[in-house]
């Protein structure tokens, strides 16, 4: 089973996170990542306007790119790369 962990990136009023990183004002920004089953790990950043919208998404991406492998789990996991 794929683990895909999903962590809201925290921004202030003036759009920043905790790195000092700009991102702006808009909808909720999401980190994620998931490492598919050749060993490379997919990262990034989205912008979606709900926790679940960003999860449907993921979950597009995954069977699109690996569909042998569909079963996978979203956790809130450790949040180690904010600010890529």
């Amino acid at each position: 089973m794929m683990k895909v962990i999903l962590r809201k990136v925290r921004i202030n009023k003036g759009g920043y996170d905790s790195n000092g990183n700009y991102w702006g004002i808009g909808y909720p920004l999401y980190y994620y990542e998931y490492t598919k089953p050749d060993g490379f790990a997919e990262f990034g950043h989205m912008r979606q306007s709900s926790r679940d919208g960003a999860k449907e998404l993921i979950a597009h991406w995954i069977i699109r790119d690996c569909p042998d492998n569909t079963a996978f789990t979203f956790y809130d996991g450790p949040f180690v790369r904010e600010g890529f």
